[in-house]
């Protein structure tokens, strides 16, 4: 006998356009990045969407792989855009509403000598 299945979150739920990066981190919580827009975390006993940020500007993106760290801070990658985002636990807990907050790119490192990023940290 196959077990039950059922399905976590439909396809558009809350927004979300693609799923392509998935984790469940150590607080219960599963990121979902959407290469199109950014992350959004959900709790996963819930299923309720406790926070969700959105890369800012108009600008090709593509959030992409994630991990998190043991204090809960997340990780995210752009491969377009060469950078690294952060989410801390604080920044999830004033994301709490469903609506949605955007990424803060003021923290961002580029080394402009050689034009190239490095060691690139955008906070949400």
């Amino acid at each position: 006998m196959r077990p039950r299945r059922r399905v976590f979150l439909p396809a558009g739920a809350d927004g979300r356009v693609t799923a392509n990066g998935m984790k469940v981190d150590d607080r219960g919580r599963l990121w979902v990045t959407d290469s199109t827009a950014g992350v959004a975390a959900y709790d996963i006993a819930t299923r309720a969407l406790v926070a969700s940020f959105d890369v800012p500007g108009g600008a090709p993106r593509f959030v992409n792989d994630l991990d998190s760290a043991p204090d809960g801070t997340a990780y995210l990658t752009d491969s377009i855009r060469s950078v690294v985002y952060r989410v801390t636990p604080d920044q999830v807990a004033a994301g709490g509403m469903p609506n949605s907050r955007r990424f803060s790119t003021s923290r961002r490192i580029l080394n402009r000598a050689r034009r190239t990023p490095s060691a690139s940290t955008a906070s949400w």
